[in-house]
């Protein structure tokens, strides 16, 4: 039976937003990082081999129409597996990618269909050709390793496959089915195939062996553009009492004073890190002139820095009366270069200490949070109301990034839901006041 997808390639494409594939060649890391992603973004893994024998037999597949899948059946022995030619192993792994094809492509359909909400993750035996026309392009991940260590280090791995495969090689009346087999190992990762993969118009991520597995996370993230979806997304937080054991006292070496106002230009660089975040710096002019600038004196009796003994600006922050009516945070940031100092802690204690009105809120996003740590020491907790004033609170969707970047600490953030006076006030302006 041929094997149908009811649906077009460009559709599936729009339906495949949430999909993200990784391909390349062995020992390169796709199973680990596959894994890792998975259960940092609490998504769906579709391993390696998912079209197993209960996915073929609901497909129909057969030995007319799906020879090379169903070339176990007609295998005299493992024996004849593992010693065929170089080239016909080759063209089995094609035909078996050709007529999985269509199994792999509907089966995550419908696991898209049934996970809307999820992210999956996909260990794929697709064509690059195929990929490229149901796949974004920073959705496909190519991952290489040298090709002397995808043969020489083939069956160290505790792969439950492998290690059969290898001893049927052991026990094989071939003395030559080991040497054979690597020469198999060695067409299937030649450099031919390699320069496919790294020539595919994917992005390419090469193996390091000096470089850590969360490393490597870290930067299979940035090529899936995950880590910058994620970063910023809405979180709120609300303090209904302060915590007074997480203050800290300005020690002698630094100064909190107002800024001026020849510093605005300075003040405005401050959350990005770099002199010259131009689309950054223009945002935050446009938020000053939006929020900021019919109370101008009001903002420069509140807007604080906290400097060094020479004055120089080493972190900003302060409180806001936001639409008026609720004291909210704003813009708590340090500078990285002097990050870990406390300078946060005493930023935030002095404004804390002279707050006579409770309850205080404030706007943050997942990546920040080593800030969010700093908050919930406060006695700030996470709000999960699904929406405040225009804004959706994607409180949900961090859960899983919170938890894998902030490890134990994790355990004494605290969540509630607000009692709707942050909504209700929030909504009555086109314009996002914290």
């Amino acid at each position: 039976m041929k094997i149908k997808i009811n649906k077009t390639y460009s559709e599936i494409k729009g339906l495949f937003k949430n999909v993200y594939f990784i391909i390349g060649t062995a020992y390169a890391g796709k199973s680990t990082m596959l894994k890792m992603l998975s259960e940092k973004y609490d998504g769906i893994l579709l391993r390696e081999n998912y079209v197993d024998d209960e996915v073929m037999k609901r497909y129909g597949v057969n030995k007319e129409d799906q020879p090379n899948l169903c070339y176990f059946e007609t295998m005299s022995s493992w024996d004849e597996f593992v010693n065929r030619t170089p080239e016909e192993y080759v063209n089995w792994m094609n035909g078996c990618s050709r007529e999985s094809t269509p199994i792999e492509i509907n089966e995550i359909l419908n696991t898209v269909e049934k996970y809307p909400d999820k992210k999956v993750f996909v260990d794929t035996s697709i064509s690059i050709n195929t990929l490229k026309q149901i796949s974004d392009k920073d959705h496909v991940l190519v991952m290489l390793t040298d090709k002397e260590e995808s043969v020489n280090r083939f069956f160290e791995r505790e792969d439950k496959e492998k290690q059969f495969i290898y001893q049927v090689l052991l026990k094989s009346p071939n003395p030559n089915a080991l040497n054979n087999y690597r020469k198999i190992l060695e067409k299937i990762n030649s450099e031919d195939v390699y320069d496919k993969y790294y020539n595919s118009g994917f992005n390419v991520l090469l193996k390091d062996n000096n470089r850590k597995v969360e490393d490597t996370l870290v930067l299979v993230e940035d090529l899936f553009c995950l880590n910058k979806e994620i970063e910023d997304y809405n979180l709120f937080m609300i303090c209904k009492e302060v915590n007074e054991d997480a203050f800290r006292d300005l020690s002698d070496e630094y100064i909190i004073r107002n800024i001026r106002k020849e510093e605005l230009d300075i003040w405005k660089k401050f959350p990005f890190d770099t002199d010259d975040c131009v689309e950054g710096i223009a945002y935050m002019s446009e938020y000053y002139d939006k929020v900021y600038k019919k109370h101008e004196d009001e903002f420069f009796k509140r807007c604080l820095f906290i400097c060094d003994k020479n004055d120089k600006p080493l972190g900003t922050c302060f409180l806001w009366k936001s639409y008026g009516k609720i004291n909210t945070i704003h813009w708590l940031k340090v500078l990285k270069e002097y990050e870990n100092l406390g300078l946060g802690r005493m930023l935030l204690t002095y404004i804390m200490k002279n707050i006579d009105e409770y309850p205080v809120y404030l706007h943050t996003q997942p990546g920040s949070f080593r800030a969010i740590k700093l908050y919930s020491d406060f006695g700030f907790e996470l709000l999960t109301d699904e929406k405040i004033g225009n804004r959706i609170n994607q409180y949900k969707e961090s859960i899983e990034y919170l938890k894998y970047n902030m490890k134990d600490n994790f355990k004494s953030l605290k969540i509630t839901k607000s009692d709707g006076k942050l909504d209700k006030i929030s909504k009555q302006s086109e314009i996002n006041e914290f």
